[in-house]
């Protein structure tokens, strides 16, 4: 009888080790198993029992991304269950049948697996008449370019759905420009085959850098669309605060299209003139302060160079200006370039100071510029305007002149100084300016430089020698009443009472005793 209770026991506590060992249990389940390489999977791995490590290094057809975690808590017929939801987005990696293995799941010390899943990856095959619901689409303004033109890529983004958390997981990257984003996105509506879409658009100013074909590969957006709730409608009104709202996220990704772009070399130059190496479509004008002016007075050249291209390259022409008539300065030039929908546009302007050193007119020649037309295909030349330059003698003051007969007389034409300028500083024009001011005997200098140093030591040894006849008990009766004076004055509560009342009982002591005593602080 024993025998049979022991055996019934051991059956039963054999059927219950399944059980307590294995405590938890792992599912895994994704939202489709039929995509594009250009769509994605959402992977939902759901833990009965509570947090587990998960082992996902298995997955080599996919990369994964993780969306976070969800807990919950519930109560049913007296259990409580916890669970534990993790959340994957998954890109394909290639085309074909792919496979997610068995994902397994460890926790104190046990393990449970899930079942392995299979994800058919197609290429996109969109039919006519096929409207998606989420989109991306990029293109250029020219797909035929030259080294330094200038040109948009735009990408957008079309959605009829709800969506939030809109960022880039591959940006677009271009290989072979040199590309600068707009600062603002554009948001507009656009109606595709009866459908309203929401668009998002971004764009990008880029230029060649070197001939060829290039290819700008596909940029992947990835977003949150909202998923709606099945509750039932009547209580929409009640719930459609968002506290309430029971709408969940699923997470999408979409790629663009690649774009191609031919980059030719710009054309041989043959001209006369420099080429500037401005590509785009360019105008010079120059222009002077003033026209007529005095020799050795200064004018102001100004160079301006307007246009839409790489105007920020452009530098200063050459300008025809005699050397031996002119002293030219420089100035730094000033850029304005700003960033439009269609590319850079803006203006250099360069400015020179010209200052003619003899009287006479003089042209300053038409000062041209050399850039490749985007426009024509052509190299253009565009020249600003011819200069006129009236420059009369200067107000010169002349002491003598020799006459020109060759005569031996030696008398001397006398004019009258005339003050054209004043300095800076107020120029003496009295005859005072010519007196002549006796200096200081520097023995006598000396003398009244050693004045406060003499003044200074006679003080200090009267202060020495007073100091010195006062006796040490008098010393010592005036310490000793400043700091009881000091001691009165304050609350006996003060941390200064004590030592102040110390220190003027320790003087007083030392002048009964004549005798001298140090500086203690005691707090």
């Amino acid at each position: 009888m024993k025998l049979k209770r022991i055996f019934f026991m051991a059956v039963v506590l054999l059927m219950a080790i399944p059980s307590i060992g294995l405590c938890f249990d792992i599912t895994a389940q994704v939202d489709k198993t039929r995509i594009s390489r250009e769509d994605s999977v959402f992977l939902q791995v759901e833990v009965t029992g509570g947090k587990a490590d998960l082992d996902l290094s298995m997955i080599k057809d996919f990369k994964v991304i993780s969306r976070g975690t969800a807990t919950a808590y519930n109560y049913i017929n007296g259990k409580s269950e916890h669970k534990t939801t993790y959340q994957y987005v998954l890109i394909p990696l290639k085309k074909g049948e792919l496979k997610i293995p068995a994902i397994t799941a460890t926790k104190d010390g046990q393990t449970a697996a899930s079942r392995e899943i299979i994800i058919q990856v197609s290429e996109q095959v969109v039919a006519p008449d096929d409207v998606k619901a989420l989109f991306a689409k990029a293109d250029v303004a020219q797909s035929t370019l030259v080294v330094g033109q200038q040109t948009v890529f735009s990408l957008k983004f079309f959605t009829s759905r709800r969506l939030s958390g809109l960022g880039f997981e591959n940006p677009p990257v271009f290989t072979g420009f040199s590309a600068k984003p707009f600062e603002k996105e554009k948001s507009y509506t656009q109606t595709i085959n009866g459908v309203l879409y929401q668009v998002t658009q971004v764009n990008y100013i880029i230029i060649p850098q070197s001939p060829g074909t290039f290819t700008i590969d596909p940029a992947v957006l990835v977003a949150n669309v909202v998923v709606k709730s099945n509750r039932d409608p009547r209580f929409d009104s009640f719930f459609n605060d968002s506290f309430f709202s029971s709408n969940s996220f699923k997470p999408v990704r979409v790629a663009s299209n690649p774009v191609k772009i031919d980059v030719a070399q710009v054309p041989p130059y043959s001209g006369k003139e420099k080429f500037s190496g401005l590509v785009g479509r360019f105008d010079i004008k120059a222009n002077v302060d003033k026209t007529s002016l005095k020799a050795g007075e200064s004018a102001t050249l100004t160079i301006h160079i307007s246009g839409a291209g790489n105007i920020m390259d452009a530098g200063l022409p050459e300008i025809d200006l005699d050397k031996q008539a002119f002293k030219v300065y420089d100035d730094n030039p000033v850029e304005t370039v700003q960033l439009t929908e269609t590319g850079y546009e803006g203006s250099k302007i360069f400015k020179k100071a010209i200052v003619p050193v003899n009287p006479g007119n003089f042209v300053i020649n038409p000062v041209s510029l050399t850039y490749f037309d985007v426009d024509q295909k052509a190299y253009q030349t565009v020249l600003t305007d011819q200069i006129q330059l009236e420059v009369t003698p200067s107000e010169a003051v002349h002491l003598a002149v020799t006459p020109s007969n060759g005569t031996k007389d030696k008398s001397v034409k006398k004019e009258e100084v005339a003050l054209i300028n004043k300095d800076i500083l107020e120029i003496k024009e009295g005859l005072e300016a010519l007196k002549d001011y006796r200096q200081i005997d520097p023995f006598v200098f000396m003398l009244l430089l050693s004045i406060p140093a003499v003044l200074f030591s006679g003080v200090k040894f009267y202060t020495l020698v007073a100091k010195r006849d006062v006796p040490i008990e008098k010393r010592m009766e005036e310490k000793a009443k400043y700091h009881l004076k000091q001691a009165r004055a304050m609350n006996t509560e003060d941390n200064r009472f004590l030592g102040h009342l110390y220190s003027g009982l320790v003087a007083f002591i030392l002048a009964k005793g004549k005798k001298k005593g140090g500086n203690r602080h005691h707090k």
